[in-house]
C-alpha cells in the first residue's frame, strides 16, 4: 500500500515537474518571441496604413494573433478596419498594402535569412470583407514555421 501512495506522488511530481520545464523552456519563449513579432508588425502595418485610409482617426490598429488557429510559433496577425475609412476596394487595398510593406521592409531593413532576397520579410497572406469590415493578415517570415504556414495557404489558392 506504501508503495501504490510512493508510486502516485512521484508520478504527480514528474508531471509536475515537467509541466514547469515545458512552460520556462518552451511556452513563455514562444509567447515572448510571438509579442515581440506582433509589437514589430504592428509598427510596420500603422506605419503604411496612413496611405492607404481616409481618416487616420483609426490608428494605432492593434492584431489579434491568428497562431492560436494555425499552431505555435505562427507569426501572422489580423488586423481590421471599418470600410468607410478607405476607398479602396479589397483588391486594391490587397495591392497597395503589398507595395507599402515591402518598401517598409526595405526601408527599415528588415532581413531574414529564411526569406528568398526577392521577398519581403512581411506577407500579406489575405484580405477579406466581413460585415462592413476590411479583414487582412499580415505574416512576419521570420521562422520557418510561417514560411511553412505561408506555402500552405499559397497552395489552397
Amino acid at each position: 500500500m506504501v508503495l501504490f501512495f510512493q508510486v502516485i506522488i512521484g508520478l504527480i511530481l514528474a508531471l509536475i515537474v515537467y509541466n514547469l520545464i515545458h512552460y520556462l523552456f518552451v511556452s513563455r519563449p514562444t509567447r515572448k518571441r510571438l509579442k515581440m513579432g506582433q509589437k514589430v508588425v504592428d509598427q510596420a502595418v500603422n506605419g503604411v496604413l496612413p496611405e492607404l485610409v481616409t481618416k487616420v482617426d483609426i490608428l494605432p490598429i492593434r492584431s489579434q494573433e491568428i497562431a492560436k488557429v494555425w499552431g505555435r510559433g505562427v507569426m501572422a496577425f489580423e488586423y481590421e478596419i471599418a470600410k468607410d475609412k478607405t476607398n479602396l476596394s479589397a483588391d486594391e487595398f490587397r495591392q497597395q498594402l503589398t507595395t507599402s510593406l515591402d518598401e517598409y521592409g526595405k526601408h527599415h531593413h528588415f532581413e531574414s535569412s529564411a526569406v528568398k532576397n526577392d521577398q519581403s520579410v512581411f506577407r500579406l497572406t489575405d484580405v477579406w470583407e466581413l460585415e462592413d469590415k476590411l479583414h487582412f493578415d499580415v505574416a512576419f517570415m521570420v521562422n520557418q514555421t510561417t514560411i511553412e504556414y505561408v506555402e500552405d495557404l499559397d497552395r489552397l489558392t
